[in-house]
C-alpha cells in the first residue's frame, strides 16, 4: 500500500524518560497488510522503524508531517528478529534535538585587551615568508606586486632592510592593527633588489624589543618595460 496506514501490533513502545507510550513508524521492505493476517512484523527480512516521541495515537501517522520530521528519534533496522511474547527491549541513545523543546546557550569567549606582556612573548613567532623567495609568491597577482610578508607583528613595527654590505635598502613603517606588513622587494627609489640574503631589523618600541632575521631572495629575470 501506498498511503500510510494504522494497525495493531501485539506490542508497546514507552518513552521511559517521561513515562509516556509513544507512537512507532514502520516501513517494512516485504510485509503486506493483505497476506497471512497483515505481516507488518517480518520476521524474514528488514525491517525499518521510527519512534516518534510524540503521545500515543490509534491514528495512522503521516511520515512527512511535522510531528514526525520534528520529533522522530533514530532510525532502527530490524533484521531477522526473534522476539516473543513477554521479551522487553530497552535501548537507550543520546535523545535527539526536539523543535520547541530543546534550548542551547552558546557563550563567546569574552575579549581580550591588548596585553604588551604577552605581546613581548610573541616576539619570537615574529617571521617572514615565503624565505627564500623564489622568483614568485604564490599570492601575488601580477609581475607588479612582488612581496614577502612579516608576521606575529605589534601594532607598530620598523623593518629596515640591509643588504650584506650593511646598506641600507628599505624601510617599512608599520603603524595599524593587523599583524602584518610586506616589503614590495624594491629599494627606497622603487627599484627592484638584486637577487641576495638581506638582513630584516625589526624595531618594536612599544614594546621594547628587536628582532633580526635573513631573508633570501632570489629574483626573476628583470625586463623593465618602462625607463
Amino acid at each position: 500500500m501506498a498511503e500510510p496506514f494504522a494497525l495493531k501490533v501485539p506490542f508497546e513502545v514507552w518513552n521511559t524518560d517521561e513515562n509516556k507510550q509513544v507512537n512507532l513508524l514502520m516501513w517494512d521492505r516485504s510485509g503486506n497488510p493483505t497476506v497471512d493476517g497483515g505481516k507488518i512484523w517480518n520476521t524474514d527480512n528488514r525491517v525499518y522503524a521510527w519512534v516518534v516521541n510524540t503521545d500515543y495515537s490509534p491514528d495512522a501517522l503521516d511520515p512527512l508531517s511535522d510531528d514526525v520530521t520534528n520529533f522522530a528519534t533514530w532510525n532502527w533496522v530490524i533484521y531477522l528478529s526473534t522476539f516473543t511474547t513477554g521479551d522487553v527491549i530497552k535501548i537507550s541513545y543520546p535523545n535527539p534535538i526536539q523543535v520547541g523543546k530543546d534550548v542551547f546557550t552558546l557563550t563567546a569567549p569574552g575579549y581580550t585587551s591588548y596585553d604588551a606582556t604577552k605581546a613581548a612573548q610573541d616576539v619570537k613567532e615574529v617571521n617572514v615568508f615565503p624565505n627564500p623567495y623564489y622568483g614568485v609568491n604564490p599570492n601575488e597577482i601580477n609581475k607588479y606586486q612582488r612581496y614577502v610578508t612579516f608576521n606575529h607583528l605589534p601594532a607598530k613595527a620598523t623593518i629596515r632592510l640591509f643588504n650584506m654590505g650593511g646598506q641600507l635598502v628599505k624601510t617599512v613603517v608599520k603603524d595599524d592593527q593587523s599583524q602584518l606588513a610586506r616589503w614590495n622587494l624594491s629599494n627606497e627609489r622603487g627599484l627592484p633588489v638584486a637577487s641576495g640574503i638581506y638582513i630584516a631589523y625589526i624595531d618594536m618600541p612599544e614594546l621594547g624589543k628587536t628582532k633580526v632575521l635573513k631573508v633570501a631572495i632570489i629574483q626573476e629575470t628583470q625586463i623593465l618595460d618602462r625607463f
